[in-house]
């Protein structure tokens, strides 16, 4: 079950899509595979936790006693990759809106620059 999860969530989000496709409509794949992965494993949490309700007719059930690191330890991995990209694309974001202000400044500081430019060969200079 684990291994189909992981595999689906591989090709929901082929390297080739993310990375080609738009900005957004990828971060909202990536948000949703980190979302269904981390419901995934917090079921298996709540379930573990909570297998005393699963006994029938008074038989105990046995407790699961193996490492969750055997069985989630891709996953893990995998999920913090997706949360990589998430803050990277966070980041980006970032850059962008700095480099928008930097054109708009830039573009202030040329209109200003023309504007006050008192001929045509000032503002030949300016360019």
């Amino acid at each position: 079950m684990l291994m189909i999860s992981n595999y689906q969530a591989n090709v929901y989000l082929g390297p080739e899509e993310v990375l080609k496709g738009e900005t957004a409509e990828s971060l909202l794949r990536v948000k949703t595979s980190l979302e269904v992965l981390q419901l995934f494993r917090s079921t298996y949490e709540d379930h573990r936790a909570n297998l005393r309700k699963y006994q029938k007719n008074g038989t105990m059930v046995k407790p699961w006693d193996f490492s969750t690191l055997l069985i989630f330890s891709r996953l893990d991995q995998f999920i913090k990759r997706l949360q990589n990209i998430k803050e990277f694309e966070g980041d980006v974001r970032d850059f962008k809106l700095m480099v928008d202000d930097t054109d708009r400044r830039l573009g202030a500081i040329f209109c200003q620059a023309f504007d006050d430019a008192s001929g045509l060969e000032h503002t030949f200079k300016v360019w």
